[in-house]
């Protein structure tokens, strides 16, 4: 699989080891996770650089904020398909390999999202994904 796995954070220490541990055996090449630090003034950076040095860690110095974070992940990135995941998310076991085959199977489509549950109450679903457009708009 030629997966990227891209994860903004900012002063995510509560949650951003979890979220690394749900993806990083899924991931063949762990310097495709690429975690994008906006400058966190909590404990992050040193949790991530203890736990998972071989990963790639980008340490911004300042908070450029979630879209110019997940940008700049993207450039960095060498694979073909990029999961965009957010600091306090937890992936199940098999989702990147589900998200790949289904992009994988059809050549038309160009973007595909996972089911995302609540993270207060997991049994309510937050998401289910979403369908865009020729213009760019979702429902």
């Amino acid at each position: 699989m030629d997966i990227s796995i891209v994860i903004p954070n900012y002063n995510g220490a509560n949650y951003i080891l979890d979220s690394i541990a749900s993806i990083y055996d899924q991931i063949e090449n762990k310097k495709e996770i690429i975690v994008i630090d906006n400058n966190s003034q909590d404990k992050s950076v040193v949790l991530i650089k203890e736990k998972y040095p071989d990963i790639s860690l980008i340490i911004n110095d300042r908070n450029l904020g979630f879209a110019s974070a997940v940008n700049q992940g993207i450039k960095y990135s060498c694979s073909e398909y990029i999961i965009l995941l957010n600091n306090d998310a937890f992936a199940q076991q098999n989702f990147v390999r589900h998200l790949f085959n289904c992009i994988d199977a059809d050549r038309g489509i160009f973007s595909v999202a996972s089911q995302m549950l609540s993270y207060s109450n997991p049994s309510i679903i937050d998401n289910a994904g979403d369908q865009l457009s020729l213009m760019g708009w979702a429902f």
